[in-house]
């Protein structure tokens, strides 16, 4: 059963203007964009199931009915598109803030945008945008929150990568949880400027201070020595040099310990930094 819109928008931040909540939709985010030149910043979509929902890369998330938290919000800052990234962080840190203090229990958030716990995912940030002319001031972002809350049976192979709210942690009170989030959300997105997220950000961090292999052309190892204010990973590869990794197209994941770096790095020679587009 959806969520009611009007007992939502009660508990819910003044900044949510519009809150729509539908019990099927195709995506909230897609629709969200078909409206977002006309609705006001703070538009709230919610929806019980999705039938397309989608993730990063343009990949497919299950959005069963009555599983889970598929909702998207309209923001109109006047930033440009880089700052999508930092919007995502704070989206993630909405989250396991909220489980944080609802359940007692630290989830973690794996580089970019994928919410986890016991290295198994439990949802992620989708944030979009609209662009001006010039490309580089957008009229909107879109953010959307995908989480998986109760019991489910997965298929595979999602069966050997996917966990939910309910199986890791127990009893979840998916209004509760939405508001939590949603209030989390507007004070992280009204506060980035200070970046305030950014100290939990590290916090739930899985890949923080972690060896990782960066999914480029070629692949290779790294340590990732800072994730900075802009979100994006500080890495230091085996051959000593750096790098900073911004680009949502780059898949990261943890690897064991190696040869690398974890007990010398902070002798290494701070130069020979390049950025990763």
């Amino acid at each position: 059963m959806k969520i009611d819109a009007n007992q939502l928008k009660k508990q819910l931040n003044p900044f949510f203007t519009i809150v729509e909540s539908y019990e099927t939709i195709s995506s909230t985010n897609d629709l969200l964009k078909q409206v977002a030149t006309t609705f006001p910043e703070g538009t709230l979509f919610i929806a019980n199931e999705q039938t397309k929902g989608k993730g990063r890369n343009g990949r497919d998330f299950l959005s069963k009915a009555d599983k889970g938290l598929y909702m998207s919000i309209l923001l109109k800052p006047n930033l440009e598109l880089k700052a999508s990234l930092t919007i995502t962080a704070c989206a993630a840190v909405a989250v396991a803030k909220a489980i944080e203090s609802l359940y007692g229990h630290v989830i973690q958030i794996k580089w970019i945008n994928d919410l986890i716990c016991n290295q198994l995912k439990l949802g992620g940030i989708l944030v979009e945008s609209g662009l001006q002319a010039n490309k580089q001031q957008v009229d909107y972002f879109v953010v959307g929150i995908g989480l998986n809350v109760y019991h489910q049976d997965f298929l595979a192979p999602l069966d050997q990568i996917a966990t939910t709210l309910e199986d890791q942690i127990g009893t979840v009170d998916r209004f509760k949880l939405a508001v939590a989030i949603l209030n989390n959300f507007i004070t992280e997105y009204q506060r980035m400027e200070t970046n305030a997220w950014h100290k939990p950000y590290l916090k739930y961090s899985n890949v923080y201070h972690q060896t990782i292999r960066v999914l480029a052309n070629p692949a290779y190892d790294a340590y990732v020595e800072d994730i900075d204010c802009y979100g994006q990973l500080h890495v230091i590869k085996e051959d000593q040099s750096k790098e900073i990794i911004n680009s949502g197209e780059i898949s990261i994941r943890l690897v064991e310990e190696s040869s690398l770096i974890k007990n010398n790095y902070w002798k290494m020679d701070t130069a020979n930094t390049v950025v990763k587009m």
